[in-house]
């Protein structure tokens, strides 16, 4: 009897340790992605070089199951900020969302991590930046030869073909262009 109830006790302290160390290793399959550093050396100036950071940080910590959802991005005439790269993962018709952020201030890709983002996310579109013919830098470039006069820049995808673009200066959004990401081409209001 008292061998049974010392066998039934080492029983359920083995059950309670596995059920304690399987609750920390699914909290921590999420949490767990590193930050890397990239070589301070390199400057990161167009958005298909922070896109190469990004997606070689994505098939090696997320895996081949996620797709790139859309893109946003904020930072100054120096190309210093964040470029945040959205990738999402259909579980039924509920995606987690990994948000891929190079950061091109201080060098470092990290990432933040939502689970059931359905409403955020919840669209099919997933955009293929390898065939864009579009950079960031050419708003930029067209910024001063509109004189538009900006502290910063924010901008997002729209579509799989289509980026808006806005120009903020004191906090204050002044200005938008929209560009075709395929044909790197500006889109006028009714064309």
């Amino acid at each position: 009897m008292k061998i049974t109830r010392i066998l039934l006790a080492i029983t359920v302290i083995l059950f309670l340790l596995l059920t304690l160390v399987s609750i920390v290793f699914l909290y921590n399959i999420h949490t767990n992605k590193p930050n890397i550093k990239i070589y301070q050396n390199i400057k990161i100036s167009t958005t298909k070089e922070a896109y190469a950071y990004a997606n070689d940080y994505a098939k090696r910590n997320l895996g081949d199951k996620y797709e790139l959802h859309s893109i946003e991005g904020s930072h100054d005439k120096d190309f210093e900020g964040e470029i945040i790269f959205i990738y999402t993962k259909r579980v039924k018709h509920f995606p987690d969302v990994y948000f891929v952020i190079v950061d091109t201030a201080n060098n470092e890709i990290r990432y933040k991590y939502q689970t059931n983002a359905n409403r955020l996310y919840g669209s099919d579109l997933h955009i293929d930046i390898e065939n864009w013919n579009f950079d960031i830098v050419k708003a930029m470039d067209m910024a001063q030869e509109l004189n538009i006069d900006y502290d910063r820049l924010e901008w997002h995808t729209v579509y799989e073909d289509k980026i808006a673009v806005f120009f903020v200066k004191d906090g204050v959004k002044i200005d938008q262009l929209d560009f075709n990401t395929f044909t790197g081409e500006r889109i006028i209001a009714g064309q």
